[in-house]
């Protein structure tokens, strides 16, 4: 093939273009520091960028954000729950402090009110919240642990309870069996008219066996309708314990609702039960706790109840319990919500692949019910206990005031059976201070477990971030490598294609001198 001047000046243009070209990228990963200015340059080292680069990403993603989103939450939440264990240590030492015999009345409405105070700012920290999103009630970060306001909304509560939660207490019975009750409801029997009703007979102690719900002031299904059926929830008119009994059939008890003043209240027959909507509490009969006792220790008791009027600092029962919630819809008509219970709720972060943490602690691992419900019952006996002081200086003056005769006799009768009730009463407080204070470390127990799970997953989230650290700086490394191109390698390399391209220009300019022109 003959080759000609213009063949010559084609590839002599050509191939110095290709070496201007070299230069430009030089240059250009020079200034930027990177081995590749488009994926075309080196296919290899393209594909192994990306996948570096994902990987990088995702290890970003995981320790920059994830865990220290995780951290943070978890501190915040450990932060409330020590808050929490000093409440409950101060409540413990105020109960503490009100087991002597030495205390009055007065001392022991003083005690009622600091312990209110602090169970009050105990559930208080359970409504903290860390960005906005409140830490203890699982998915609903939206919503409070507690009521804030007075509120009308009807729930259906299905509350679980197990042999564990039968308590055994005793109650101070002062209440006359042959009259009718009076129409204040006074357990006591007591009219400035009549006087203390009630001969030292009828005043005795009456042990119990009860479920104590996590409310009290319960929806009276007696002259309240219960809440309407919706989809497949119907109307539960019948009050009852359901269980599965050891050949997995479902068995329930009845339950009568009552109120805590009526007669026998706290005495149902053997085969009865009895719910008392005031208080509470689910009395059972003998022969109810005997075939409960006979079953497993494991076996679920399952009580539904209503409510439907709410207070501030109420527990919102959808972070504890599985509930049904009546709506009012704008065509009068009633709409069913159901809520899945909280404590089921737990908010996990990816760390990894196929590696999650939790990082939430739901309100039944520390804020209980049982906590605000035995200043409750405090409270109960604390006032009857007054209310009887003041029976007691009433019928006092009485007597003072009489000489002699069937009055006197009488007023006496009365002040005898009054203050041998203010002795049982008081005597009851005493001791409840004393159950409350044990029961009071056992919530301790509780709180401490809650915040040693903390620490235990926080200990675990360390270990965490140190591995992801590592294999983050290990990706980035290797990233880094694989993309940068050290400034002094750039460098001799520009060097050298300029040093070329010099000699091209040289080289073609001598051989483009001569031409045929020159042999003519």
């Amino acid at each position: 093939m003959r080759i000609t001047n213009k063949i010559m000046q084609n590839n002599s243009l050509r191939n110095i273009n290709t070496n201007k070209q070299l230069q430009s990228q030089l240059s250009i990963q020079m200034q930027t520091g990177n081995k590749l200015t488009r994926p075309s340059d080196d296919p290899v080292i393209a594909i192994r960028s990306l996948r570096l680069s994902a990987n990088l990403t995702k290890l970003t993603q995981y320790n920059e954000k994830n865990a220290e989103d995780a951290t943070s939450w978890m501190k915040a939440t450990e932060d409330a729950i020590y808050a929490g264990e000093e409440l409950i240590e101060t409540m413990y030492n105020e109960c503490n402090r009100n087991t002597s015999d030495d205390k009055n009345t007065a001392n022991y409405q003083a005690a009622l009110m600091a312990l209110r105070q602090s169970a009050q700012e105990f559930y208080e920290t359970g409504d903290a919240d860390y960005g906005g999103r409140n830490i203890f009630t699982g998915y609903r970060t939206e919503s409070k642990l507690q009521f804030k306001t007075k509120e009308d909304t009807e729930y259906r509560i299905f509350e679980e309870f197990t042999l564990n939660d039968l308590q055994t207490r005793t109650h101070i019975n002062t209440v006359n069996p042959n009259k009718a009750a009076d129409p204040d409801g006074d357990i006591f029997g007591y009219t400035e008219a009549n006087g203390f009703d009630v001969d030292e007979t009828m005043v005795k102690t009456e042990e119990y066996t009860r479920f104590r719900l996590a409310y009290d002031n319960l929806k009276n299904l007696n002259v309240e309708t219960p809440m309407p059926a919706r989809d497949g929830h119907p109307e539960d008119t019948d009050l009852c314990i359901r269980y599965t009994d050891q050949t997995g059939a479902s068995q329930t008890i009845p339950l009568t609702m009552k109120n805590s003043t009526d007669v026998g209240a706290y005495t149902p027959g053997d085969n009865e039960a009895y719910i008392l909507y005031d208080t509470g509490e689910v009395v059972l009969g003998k022969n109810r706790v005997s075939t409960m006792s006979a079953l497993p220790n494991t076996t679920t008791y399952t009580i539904a109840y209503e409510k439907n009027e709410w207070v501030n600092g109420d527990l919102r029962p959808e972070h504890y319990f599985d509930c049904h919630v009546a709506k009012e819809m704008p065509d009068n008509k009633v709409d069913i919500l159901e809520y899945e219970s909280g404590s089921r709720q737990r908010i996990e972060y990816d760390l990894g692949a196929n590696q999650s943490l939790q990082v939430n602690t739901v309100a039944g691992e520390v804020y209980i019910h049982d906590i605000g419900r035995d200043v409750d019952n405090l409270e109960v006996v604390i006032n009857q206990l007054e209310k009887l002081d003041n029976i007691v200086n009433s019928l006092e003056e009485k007597v003072a005031s009489l000489s002699e005769g069937a009055a006197l006799d009488e007023a006496n009768l009365q002040l005898t059976a009054a203050k041998k009730a203010q002795s049982l009463v008081k005597d009851q407080v005493q001791k409840l201070f004393g159950s409350t204070m044990t029961t009071m470390k056992s919530y301790q127990d509780l709180i401490n477990l809650a915040g040693t799970n903390i620490g235990t997953r926080g200990a675990r989230l360390d270990l965490i971030k140190n591995r992801l650290s590592g294999q983050q700086a290990t990706f980035k490394e290797l990233y880094i490598n694989n993309n940068h191109k050290e400034i002094e390698d750039s460098t001799t390399e520009l060097a050298s294609a300029k040093l070329t391209y010099d000699a091209a220009l040289s080289a073609t300019a001598k051989i483009l001198e001569t031409s045929l022109m020159n042999y003519i």
